[in-house]
Order: structure tokens, then sequence, then C-alpha cells
């Protein structure tokens, strides 16, 4: 009675043995076929921490890549307005020396029209939008900054404001551009829509002094918006430096976070040889043990 006693919680010992080494082949299976080291969190509660905290930051890193998208967005559509308001310049400033040469009667009224009509023009590329915001219009930037008042006199409603975005850790980028220092003269250059409407009403008054008195300022101004070009892209240059900089990080992090829950399949497969021999031999064990015992319960 001893021994079949004995030999009965060996028996149990086994069996409990032999099931937590399928348990562990069943682990390595799912590891194989599911590609990740674990599925919940509790079976590696300390690595399951480790990628929440890793996905948290390449959540991050998204947001600031989708800044740096709008923003790059943004700064495009402005410099394309941009050079189309130079292209309005010069066009303003031909005019300007043809008429500052020959003046008709009967031309005026028509090169008046033209005058008026480069002022359209501009206000349409000063009051271009991007994603439903108006670019040149600061902190002001959900109405149209710039129009003409009853009198045909330009007119300003935005700010100074500069419009900035969170394009990495720590770091914030700006992405619009000052026009009141662009495109008003408050940095001591010309005041552009100004310009154009003192160009229309010295023609409409029918003054060949005033009319050439705008030609060096229209140089002046077509000067300034190559320096804003310029500031552009510089903005524009900024915005790459930090994407470069996610990038990096994202693919050490992508890097990391494989290293803690993607499964190494050369060794979950030695891990599986292992322990289907560990099984085989145990099982083995366990029926020679069973078959001596019913020989020693026979006798």
């Amino acid at each position: 009675m001893v021994f079949r006693v004995t030999h009965s919680a060996s028996h149990i010992r086994r069996v409990a043995a032999m099931n937590r080494t399928l348990g562990g082949m069943d682990r390595v299976e799912r590891q194989l076929s599911s590609g990740r080291r674990f599925e919940r969190p509790g079976e590696d509660p300390e690595a399951a921490a480790r990628v929440l905290r890793i996905g948290r930051k390449q959540g991050d890193i998204k947001t600031y890549n989708d800044n740096v998208e709008a923003g790059r967005g943004m700064l495009s559509r402005s410099e394309s307005a941009v050079v189309a308001l130079t292209g309005v310049l010069n066009s303003a400033r031909a005019l300007a020396l043809k008429m500052s040469d020959s003046f008709y009667d009967g031309e005026r009224t028509g090169q008046v029209n033209l005058a008026a009509g480069l002022i359209d023009s501009a206000l349409d590329l000063l009051n271009t939008t991007y994603d439903d915001m108006y670019v040149f219009g600061g902190h002001q930037n959900g109405q149209p900054p710039y129009g003409l008042d009853n009198a045909g006199n330009a007119q300003f409603i935005g700010d100074d404001g500069l419009m900035q975005l969170d394009v990495s850790d720590g770091a914030r980028s700006v992405v619009t551009i000052d026009a009141e220092f662009h495109f008003n003269g408050s940095g001591g250059g010309e005041n552009i829509m100004e310009l154009l409407v003192e160009l229309r009403d010295q023609m409409a008054a029918d003054s060949q002094g005033g009319v050439a008195a705008t030609l060096d300022r229209f140089e002046t101004a077509v000067a300034q918006l190559s320096q804003t070009t310029s500031q552009i892209g510089t903005l524009y240059q900024r915005l790459e430096v930090h994407e470069n900089v996610n990038e990096v990080q994202d693919v050490e992090l992508e890097r990391l976070r494989s290293i803690i829950e993607d499964t190494n399949y050369a060794d979950a497969a030695a891990t599986m040889s292992l322990r289907q021999t560990a099984y085989q031999a145990s099982l083995a064990a366990t029926s020679r043990v069973q078959g001596i015992s019913l020989l020693n319960f026979m006798r």
C-alpha cells in the first residue's frame, strides 16, 4: 500500500510537469503563429508596459509629422502667393513706366481700370487660404485680412501674430510670416497695397510725375518680396530638419519595440524543439513507470 501511495504521488508530479511542458509548447506555438512574444500584458507585465510607452511616443511622433505636413502645406501656399504677388508688382511697375512716359486721355480710363484690376489680384493673393485659414492674417486668420474701405483705400485687419506648431519633442516651428513686416512696411519697407492704390490714384489724377514717383518704390517692393520668399524657404527647411529627426527617432523606437515584443523565430523554434524533446522523454518515462507499477501490483 505504501508503494502505491508513493507511486501515485510521483505519477501526479510527472503529469503536472508534462502539462507544464505542454503549456510552454502552446505558448511558443502562439508566438510563432502571431509573431509576438506575448498576447496579454499579464504574460510579461514589464515588457508590456515598455511597449505601451513606446507606442505613446510613436503616437506623439505621428502627431508631430502631421503638424510638419500641415506647416509645409501652409508655407508652400504662402510661397506660391508671394511669387504670384511679385508678378503683380512687376506688371504694376511696367504699367507705371508706360504711363509715366506718355499719358493719353483716351487710354487713361482703360489703364486706370487695369491698375484697379491689379489691386484686385493683389487682394486675392494676400487673402490666400490654406485649410480654411488666411495664411497672412496672423492670429486673426479666420477672416480676410486685406481689403479696401469705402473710399477705395487699402486696409489691413489682421495682425503680426505668427502661427507655431509642435514639430518634435520640446520644439515648435513657425509656419507663417509676419504680414505687417513683409507686406505692410512695418519694417521700413513698402506697404504693397498702399503702393498699388497710389498708382491707381495718380493715374486717375492725370499725374505723370506722381506715377513716375512709384517706379523706384515698386523696385523696392519687388526686392522686399524676394526676401520674403527666402524667409519662407528658411522656415520650410526647419520643418524638414525636424521631420528627419522624427524619422530617426521613430526608426529607433520601432527597433526597440520589435526587440521587446516581436517573436525571435530562431530562438522560439529552438525552444519548441527542446520542449518537444522533453515532453517525449517524459511521456516515455511515464509509460515505463506505469508498466513497472502494473507488474508490481500483479505480483
